[in-house]
């Protein structure tokens, strides 16, 4: 059961406040579950008596004390339910029909409203136009208006839910809104362009062998053969450039017209678009990524800076997990980073070492394959390469592969050096003149230094 003094801290009221909601305050350890944290608190008056109105991780809560020792919960979770209950000593009890029929519109409405502004203010919408009231109305509302009681706390919301001075731009990178579904492509066609893919032998092996295994559990299902549970939340390990996103958003795809998956579509973030700014708002921040990745796979990539001493790494690993519990017919994680701080983040995580159960490794690119990865690049803007280009690009990418570290670029050096060499030959080309100049030709005067593009 929560403290007491922790969700006072939470709660971020002051002391007049707590003093005059002593009741409400007193019954909070019962009505807060515990791992939920408050996000936004409100409180005033509502027919004369003292409210407590809560934003948690979890749902929206209406704390009032309608008399003394009468503590009564309205309680709207995120789907818009509502629930009213009332706390006792031991649990938190769910109210019978008799107690629901005594919530009147208006109350629903005002809890409503406040979920409402709270959504909106982490979304970074407007709240002014969203709490309008007409002018007449406004002139003569009292403290019971719940519409005015919202309106004049706008700004204690937006402490609650940042105290930085630049809350709003920050809650404004909570999310990006999802991509509406498309229809399922044809798997002949997804698989054709997964095998057509430079290198990554490996990847498309496993990729192969999965796609092989839903395909028969499939038909064995329609005849009423029991398939085994089976996790698709993977773990791929490798260094940046070797195709991880790529090899997600086909496999979000793939997964899509396996009927595994409603969308198909790839939701990548990182550590900065799951933890927020302080405790608590972690969980809703990730959660909103969850929602968003619902029906496709949700891509984390340097999953491992989750692993970490604070809480807010932690916070966001368990919600996702929790999501991943919730969601397992139509929700897929990939978690995604170098091999060794990838192993020790599964490690540290029981949820995540029982879930994860599958590991790809993305090996660097040979030399001759990042060059076929250059060529590539060349092909799609019908662009030749005469043999000494290539031989000097066998020659730079042969001396970064041998000295290669960590951060050693894989398909990014390749394109980073296209991009260059594409660069230089404009300037080639100008300086020799247009209406002479053989304008498809990429020569290996053309191509950089190392130290021009690194």
């Amino acid at each position: 059961m929560p403290l007491i003094a922790h969700l006072k801290n939470q709660l971020g009221l002051d002391p007049f406040a707590l003093l005059l909601l002593r009741g409400e305050v007193k019954a909070l350890p019962d009505i807060i579950r515990e791992g939920e944290y408050i996000h936004a608190s409100l409180h005033g008056y509502w027919n004369q008596e003292h409210v407590l109105l809560l934003a948690t991780s979890e749902r929206v809560i209406m704390v009032d004390n309608n008399s003394v020792n009468d503590v009564v919960v309205i309680e709207f979770t995120y789907d818009s339910s509502l629930i009213i209950s009332k706390p006792t000593a031991d649990s938190v009890l769910i109210g019978t029909e008799q107690q629901k029929l005594k919530i009147r519109n208006s109350l629903e409405e005002f809890v409503r409203k406040f979920e409402s502004t709270v959504k909106k203010k982490i979304a970074g919408e407007d709240i002014a136009a969203s709490v309008a009231y007409e002018e007449e109305s406004a002139k003569n509302v009292t403290s019971t208006n719940p519409f005015d009681l919202i309106r004049r706390s706008i700004g204690g919301i937006s402490q609650m839910i940042s105290p930085s001075k630049m809350a709003k731009n920050e809650v404004k990178e909570l999310a990006p809104p999802a991509p509406k579904p498309e229809p399922p492509q044809d798997l002949d066609e997804l698989l054709e362009k997964l095998n057509g893919l430079i290198a990554l032998e490996n990847v498309k092996e496993e990729v192969n062998k999965l796609v092989n295994v839903i395909q028969v559990e499939k038909v064995r299902k329609e005849k009423g053969i029991k398939i085994p549970e089976r996790s698709l939340h993977m773990v791929f390990h490798g260094k940046p450039g070797t195709g991880k996103t790529t090899i997600a958003r086909l496999l979000a795809k793939i997964f899509q017209s396996l009927g595994i998956l409603s969308k198909g579509h790839l939701y990548e973030t990182d550590r900065s678009g799951l933890v927020a700014g302080y405790t608590g708002q972690t969980a809703l921040k990730t959660r909103e990524v969850c929602e968003k990745s619902r029906g496709g796979i949700l891509f984390v990539d340097e999953a491992y800076a989750l692993n970490t001493q604070d809480t807010y790494g932690p916070e966001a690993l368990n919600t996702i997990v929790k999501f991943m519990e919730d969601n397992r017919n139509d929700f897929v994680v990939i978690l995604a980073g170098y091999e060794s701080p990838m192993m020790e983040l599964i490690e540290s995580n029981p949820g995540l070492e029982s879930r994860f159960n599958k590991y790809i490794a993305f090996n660097d690119y040979a030399p001759e394959e990042l060059v076929d990865i250059f060529l590539l690049q060349t092909n799609k803007i019908d662009i030749r390469v005469e043999d000494e280009a290539i031989e000097r690009l066998m020659e730079i990418f042969k001396g970064q592969y041998d000295s290669r570290s960590e951060s050693f670029g894989n398909g990014r050096l390749a394109r980073n050096l296209f991009e260059k060499a594409y660069e230089n030959q404009a300037t080639r080309l100008i300086n020799e003149g247009l209406e002479t100049a053989d304008i498809s030709l990429l020569k290996a005067i053309d191509i950089p230094d190392v130290e021009e593009f690194i």
